[in-house]
């Protein structure tokens, strides 16, 4: 009889410890690539091979990053994107020193000390209250203009396809489920068009979603990279420093930041253009 239990017990933790070696293994190798010249590492699959992606067309790690970057706030638009915040570490060959690059946006004008006393803290609505000037983009035409090889339209241009149509993860799928999310993003009409379908019902995991206004907007940047003649004395014939100077302007001073402005302004949003 003992020894029956024995055997019992036995083959419990036989049994058991295949099962764990089966998920172990699982999970080891089921989002691993090998390779021998380079990795990209990202939480999506779709941002990992945008970055990929620019290393086959000939890019360094850091037009790969930016693509990475880009395609990120596509598929997780609540944690990356164009109204993200960038810190950035660069190891510099030349100078044998770590560059960092703070990506931080600044706080709108209005939004003073005083204000928030007055009002009892930081308000959650509307959530453009509390929001600060995107800074993740200016960090990427940085990092673009120091150290990268690609125009902004190349490292874009995943992301654009991805903002076309993409499949929702499971992950995204239950954060829009959520009701204070859906709350929140049902109060403008362009987020609840977006991120929801007509019938005002979260996507599911593996079902297509699409992100026009999202698309328009980098392939404005695009069209408007490639539409810059100006020579830039500063830089002699360096053509690409002036496309970037001007795109970082684009989007920060002319078009962009007009409708940017425009949209704060028609939903109470504490960010003017003259931020």
């Amino acid at each position: 009889m003992k020894n029956y239990k024995n055997i019992r017990i036995y083959l419990t933790l036989t049994i058991i410890f295949i099962t764990i070696s089966f998920f172990v293994n699982l999970i080891s190798y089921a989002n691993t690539i090998e390779g021998n010249e380079w990795m990209v590492v990202s939480r999506y699959p779709e941002a990992a091979k945008a970055g990929a992606l620019m290393l086959h067309q000939g890019g360094n790690a850091f037009d790969a990053v930016i693509a990475v970057l880009a395609a990120s706030g596509v598929v997780d638009p609540l944690m990356s994107g164009f109204g993200a915040e960038v810190f950035a570490l660069a190891y510099s060959v030349e100078d044998e020193k770590v560059i960092s690059i703070n990506g931080v946006g600044t706080a709108p004008k209005v939004a003073t000390i005083d204000w928030y006393v007055n009002h009892g803290g930081i308000p959650s609505d509307p959530p453009l209250l509390w929001g600060t000037i995107p800074g993740a983009f200016d960090a990427w035409i940085t990092l673009l203009l120091k150290w990268g090889t690609m125009s902004l339209g190349e490292v874009l241009t995943p992301a654009i396809n991805l903002a076309e149509s993409w499949p929702i993860s499971n992950m995204m799928a239950q954060i829009f489920s959520k009701e204070e999310i859906k709350e929140k993003l049902f109060k403008f009409t362009s987020s609840k068009e977006t991120y929801y379908k007509k019938d005002g019902c979260p996507y599911l995991a593996g079902e297509t979603m699409a992100n026009k206004d999202l698309a328009e907007t980098m392939k404005r940047l695009a069209k408007a990279e490639q539409a810059v003649t100006t020579d830039c004395f500063c830089r002699g014939e360096n053509h690409r420093h002036q496309e970037l100077f001007f795109i970082r302007n684009y989007f920060y001073t002319l078009a962009i930041a007009k409708d940017f402005s425009n949209f704060c302004e028609t939903h109470r949003g504490f960010i003017t253009y003259y931020d």
